[in-house]
């Protein structure tokens, strides 16, 4: 039973005729020394399940700050395929967000970016909404989130579309007609040692992310890569407003 989620993992891992069963996928562990340790994670250690990870880097801080065997943990890259659909010439520059609506995904800055597009012409923007798991957890920005989709359903905010609960496949293939994806996320995310599958389904279709200017991102795209924002700089509004104008090269 492949498994992946704190809670399902602790559950599971707590049912002694399915603990044996259970292969735990980590997809959230960072090396901080001053965090306890997940239930599930000691729980995983103690009946030895395997682990499935994305790099070698969360292998080493398993091993090393957790004590983890080393021959339990299996390194899996995120593997994201093209999508057969040609990316289609248009004449302005669309950004995409695709995934859940959440504030750490920087959709606070994608909604004020929306306000301005009547301001930026060639660009229009389209975000493709999965889960809002997190009302609970931000209730003042899903409220503005709100007003934001019955503004875009009304047309108010020409060159802004927003689809709702799509089926993957359709979602990509609206992501492959993008320029640009939208990838920064909030500063809480900086220490992350993965990299997004969203963002590697987007570079497989050919659209370059607009990301965290991070010691991950400048490994994993390259050191010369324009489309970097560093948040420490302040506001990154502008920033995503050059690099639209600019357009790809």
């Amino acid at each position: 039973i492949l498994v992946r989620g704190a809670a399902y993992q602790t559950a599971l891992l707590a049912v002694d005729a399915l603990a044996s069963r259970v292969v735990c996928y980590a997809t959230d562990i960072r090396p901080n020394l001053s965090a306890a340790e997940p239930a599930w994670l000691a729980a995983a250690r103690a009946t030895r399940r395997p682990l499935l990870v994305q790099s070698l880097t969360i292998k080493r801080v398993l091993e090393s700050l957790c004590d983890y065997p080393a021959h339990l943990i299996h390194v899996v890259p995120p593997v994201a395929f093209a999508p057969p659909d040609p990316m289609p010439d248009t004449p302005r520059a669309t950004l995409c967000y695709s995934g859940k609506i959440d504030p750490d995904y920087g959709l606070n800055w994608l909604v004020d970016l929306c306000d301005s597009v009547k301001d930026l012409p060639k660009i229009s923007i389209r975000l493709i909404a999965a889960k809002d798991s997190f009302r609970a957890r931000h209730p003042d920005f899903f409220l503005h989130f709100d007003r934001f989709r019955a503004r875009v359903a009304k047309g108010d905010l020409p060159g802004v579309t927003l689809a709702s609960e799509l089926p993957h496949a359709q979602a990509r293939s609206l992501m492959a007609q993008a320029d640009f994806a939208f990838g920064l996320r909030s500063q809480t995310y900086d220490d992350n040692a993965e990299i997004s599958t969203k963002l590697l389904e987007f570079c497989a279709a050919g659209v370059p992310p607009i990301a965290n200017d991070t010691a991950l991102n400048r490994a994993f795209f390259g050191p010369d890569y324009p489309y970097l924002i560093a948040l420490s700089k302040g506001d990154p509004l502008p920033r995503l407003r050059e690099i639209l104008s600019q357009g790809r090269d």
